[in-house]
């Protein structure tokens, strides 16, 4: 009887704290800004993916980081938040690095957004707002590139051909403004 009643205390407190081998993991979390805030800036709910370029997990971001003569180092990291919605699916991309050689890397960032540059005051140093190729293939995309100190920063977001673009630039330059003074 007493065996029963200990083996039936054993299977319960293991139901109950969790010893029957259940993993638990913790949500990837953006430097940045969280899944709330990026939420409210693309009104919808999102998903979201962090890449950490210090890990080598993002290469084409540590490909251009080497191009430009730039070192990615702890801290670095690429975050995307996507929102699907009946009307398509926006997108609001982070990009972080960290500049070895500030005078020569950050032009290369700068070169971004080309000829089509408009500069920002008070969002970081140097940074400038342009729209960007995507809206080529049927989508509003705008992108702010700026930097504060050796970080380079990157924010873009892009959306269906139907959002205003106007709207769009201002979204794009309140997270900006957000990522600089986290930076700061």
């Amino acid at each position: 009887m007493r065996r029963v009643f200990f083996a039936r205390c054993v299977a319960l407190f293991g139901i109950l704290f969790g010893v029957t081998g259940v993993a638990c993991h913790a949500k990837e979390m953006c430097p940045w800004i969280n899944e709330a805030t990026a939420s409210g800036f693309l009104h919808g709910d999102v998903t979201m993916t962090v890449t950490h370029t210090s890990t080598g997990a993002d290469k084409a971001a540590a490909a251009a980081a080497a191009a430009t003569g730039t070192s990615v180092t702890v801290g670095d990291a690429t975050c995307e938040f996507v929102r699907h919605n009946a009307s398509g699916v926006t997108t609001l991309r982070i990009e972080v690095v960290t500049m070895s050689d500030v005078a020569a890397a950050f032009p290369g960032f700068r070169g971004r957004c080309g000829t089509d540059s408009q500069p920002v005051r008070a969002i970081g140093n140097e940074a400038v707002v342009c729209g960007m190729a995507a809206a080529a293939r049927g989508r509003v995309a705008e992108q702010v590139v700026g930097r504060v100190r050796e970080r380079a920063f990157v924010v873009s977001i892009s959306s269906g051909a139907g959002t205003d673009p106007a709207t769009l630039r201002e979204t794009t330059l309140r997270v900006a403004e957000q990522v600089a003074g986290f930076l700061f």
